[in-house]
């Protein structure tokens, strides 16, 4: 038996792993596979966050500029959260920070636990059965 411990967090990216974060997830930048690289990314707008993200789709290619805006922001780096095996609730409220250098995505993680179940001592104490040898 499970259950689930919550606990809110702000995780804070820098930019250079927002850039991964990007070539990581794929559709958000309208492409089938991988980006071959990242050129770069720029925040355009601070409130509501948008960022620039300039890109070469493939070899040869010429790079490609785009306007992100939070959803799509927050939809990358939830992939890559789960890339990495960080815990996020897909129902919990999500919020997105915009900074010059930072992108801090704030959410619920959600961390299952074994439920602990109680039994008593042949003294009549309530023990932990993970407790118990």
């Amino acid at each position: 038996m499970f259950q689930d411990i919550v606990d809110v967090r702000q995780i804070r990216f820098p930019l250079p792993v927002l850039s991964l974060a990007l070539a990581k997830a794929p559709a958000v930048l309208g492409l089938v596979r991988e980006p071959l690289e990242i050129l770069r990314c720029e925040p355009v707008s601070l409130d509501p966050p948008s960022l620039r993200a300039v890109f070469r789709p493939g070899q040869g290619a010429e790079p490609v500029s785009l306007l992100l805006s939070a959803p799509a922001l927050a939809a990358a780096l939830i992939a890559y959260c789960k890339l990495i095996s960080l815990p996020i609730s897909r129902n919990a409220d999500k919020r997105l920070v915009l900074a010059r250098e930072w992108v801090t995505l704030e959410t619920e993680l959600r961390c299952p636990v074994p439920s602990p179940t109680a039994s008593v001592s042949p003294s009549g104490v309530p023990v932990l059965a993970s407790s118990q040898m």
